[in-house]
């Protein structure tokens, strides 16, 4: 993808994101085609945004998706997810892990005692929002999920858990309820990857190309329940037992 084709959709997408707006999909000649374009494209839009980035999201395997988490869109629970930047908001509840020190760019790579070191788990409920019109991406148009900050909306910040390193991760789980209704279904645990394993490759990751990781920045690494529509209106409270509870409400117009 040519640099101005990459810099019309970064600001489309960019000015869609700083106006709490929907846009018409892309056109054809601005998507892109794999992930190096589409990687291109959100590194273009965030420096277009101009906002602090305050974390990374991970979804899927380690390499599968990634996406800044802006600092504005960093919540604490309770929280309440204004309009018109939270139109149609899904969630999914998540673990993550705060930095406590830098990770900074270097060539060799980061061992999982250094990683461990600088990090503190966080519960964290991640916030999934597109800036195209109409929803989720098409399965065959994966690079715009990409291209589009990974459809990353927003955090909200639980319970920091200090003593972390020998919980079974994976074995930890949570009740999210919409509006008091049933629980919501679990992510099945075969689908799950190891958070500390994620954070680990993300750590890599980031240092290869030239960012690193920051003090004080979040990940959040693969959600523990299913991504659910919330509403505007709609309230939602994940519970995660012994971890604390994770609240968060959509407003029903802009304030």
């Amino acid at each position: 993808m040519q640099d101005d084709r990459i810099a019309e959709a970064a600001r489309l997408l960019a000015e869609a994101w700083l106006d709490g707006r929907f846009i018409e999909p892309l056109p054809a000649r601005l998507h892109p085609r794999d992930a190096a374009e589409a990687t291109a494209i959100q590194d273009a839009m965030v420096r277009d945004i101009g906002l602090p980035v305050a974390g990374w999201k991970v979804a899927g395997a380690p390499g599968a998706l990634l996406g800044r988490i802006l600092a504005p869109r960093v919540f604490s629970t309770p929280a309440v997810l204004p309009q018109p930047a939270f139109a149609a908001p899904r969630i999914e509840c998540e673990l993550g892990f705060r930095l406590l020190g830098d990770l900074p760019p270097r060539a060799r790579a980061y061992t999982d005692a250094e990683v461990g070191e600088a990090c503190q788990l966080v519960t964290c409920l991640e916030i999934t929002a597109t800036r195209i019109r109409g929803g989720r991406h098409s399965a065959e148009d994966a690079p715009m999920y990409i291209a589009d900050n990974g459809v990353q909306g927003g955090l909200v910040l639980g319970t920091a858990i200090d003593d972390w390193r020998d919980l079974p991760l994976l074995d930890i789980s949570v009740d999210l309820r919409i509006d008091g209704g049933p629980s919501q279904p679990l992510t099945p645990r075969e689908g799950r990857n190891d958070p500390f394993g994620v954070m680990v490759w993300l750590a890599n990751a980031l240092s290869q190309r030239g960012l690193g990781l920051a003090a004080g920045q979040i990940a959040t690494l693969g959600s523990v329940t299913l991504s659910q529509p919330l509403a505007p209106g709609q309230s939602a409270v994940a519970d995660y037992g012994r971890f604390g509870v994770i609240e968060v409400h959509v407003a029903s117009s802009p304030a």
